[in-house]
């Protein structure tokens, strides 16, 4: 009879006892050193023979395959991954996408515990070939199929607007550092202010059916509003004098602010409510929900820019204000270069940002707030050390 032994240090991890000629056993184990031992007795010469020998087992080398897709189209595109061990960001494999964006290789080494991956697709614009973004995801070390990366690449938006890689990050990191995106599915446009009367009339401020008309469709519009939620649209509602209490999506309450608890249009979660006022400003954002656009001023063709800039600040912009780009490139911007000139719709820096924000495969919660863009927005790979 013979006994056969698998040891790891000290401890027996399995004992098999057999029979001559014994049949095939099979034995899983993980990754680590080992000690085979076995011991053969011969009853009949009352004699023990006995064999050792170490072998060594190692995790198999990880197969990765999935798809790089263009953000801005969802599209396969073809471009360069670079392949990292996460724990040290040592570098351990370059390679080419095929032309559809298909990757499928093995690492060439072993006992990764987690990998870190970058991609990039690159695109010919007036200038010539320009780097794209880099995209940087991280996944356990071992086999994993199917991956999903969306990288986003330097376009001939951005670059026939003036606005290079590091102005666009930048724009974006100004605009909505914590990587916000808007949970307003819906918009009421309100006949009526309830709240701030007309001193001549002694009623609310009204916006004529015209104007509600105007704002519904910059709302509409693919190339206005529309574009600063990279396509959604938004189910839009307009008041009448007859629309009755129980098809109105707010409520009259106080509200928290620097200045207390004023008393406030309070829209119902997931609306949006515009209401006509004649307030010190031409126009302004309560909060991430509530629209007050001046009557006199935002309405007509030179001014309406502020229309698609109120709107701006719940769906690209939450509580902030760009101030890098020009107001050529962007309706969000402070800068007042050039002097006297205004955008009536978003700006091409504003457009391709939504495009970014509104991503769905880029998850704020994969990375601490700080490294959001960083993962997304990255500008160079990591180097190869």
């Amino acid at each position: 009879m013979s006994d056969y032994r698998v040891m790891k240090g000290d401890s027996i991890l399995t004992s098999i006892l057999t029979r001559t000629n014994p049949t095939d056993t099979t034995i899983t184990l993980s990754a680590g050193k080992y000690l085979f031992y076995s011991e053969c007795k011969d009853r009949a010469k009352n004699e023990v023979t006995s064999d050792t020998s170490y072998v060594e087992v190692t995790r198999p080398k990880s197969h990765i395959s999935g798809q790089l897709q263009d953000t801005r189209t969802d599209l396969g595109a073809f471009g360069r991954i670079q392949v990292y061990n996460a724990a040290d960001s040592t570098f351990l494999k370059a390679l080419d996408t095929d032309l559809q964006g298909y990757f499928d290789f093995r690492l060439d080494t072993t006992a990764v515990s987690g990998i870190l991956l970058q991609a990039r697709i690159d695109k010919v614009v007036s200038t010539g070939l320009v780097p794209g973004f880099v995209r940087t995801i991280r996944f356990p070390g071992r086999d994993t199929t199917n991956l999903l990366i969306r990288a986003y690449p330097y376009n001939e938006v951005l670059d026939n607007a003036g606005i290079s890689r590091l102005d666009f990050l930048i724009h974006l990191d100004e605009m909505n550092p914590t990587f916000q995106r808007t949970q307003v599915h819906s918009i009421e446009i309100i006949n009526m202010n309830p709240l701030e009367m007309n001193p001549w009339t002694g009623e609310g401020y009204r916006f004529t059916p015209e104007q509600q008309n105007f704002i519904k469709e910059k709302i509409l519009d693919p190339s206005d509003i529309m574009c600063l939620t990279d396509g959604r649209r938004l189910h839009v509602q307009i008041d009448t004098p007859e629309t009755p209490p129980w098809e109105k999506h707010y409520s009259i309450g106080k509200y928290i602010d620097r200045s207390g608890w004023p008393v406030e249009i309070l829209p119902d979660s997931g609306w949006g409510v515009v209401a006509p006022f004649l307030g010190g400003g031409l126009a302004k954002t309560f909060n991430e929900y509530m629209f007050r656009i001046n009557l006199s001023k935002s309405l007509d063709d030179t001014n309406n820019f502020l229309v698609s800039h109120e709107f701006g600040h719940p769906t690209i912009s939450p509580h902030h204000h760009a101030e890098t780009l020009l107001r050529t490139q962007s309706i969000m911007t402070l800068n007042s270069e050039p002097v006297g000139f205004r955008l009536s719709t978003p700006g091409p820096a504003d457009c391709e940002a939504a495009k970014v924000i509104y991503e769905e495969t880029y998850n704020r919660k994969e990375s601490p707030r700080w490294e959001i863009y960083p993962d997304i927005l990255g500008l160079e790979f990591l180097p190869r050390q």
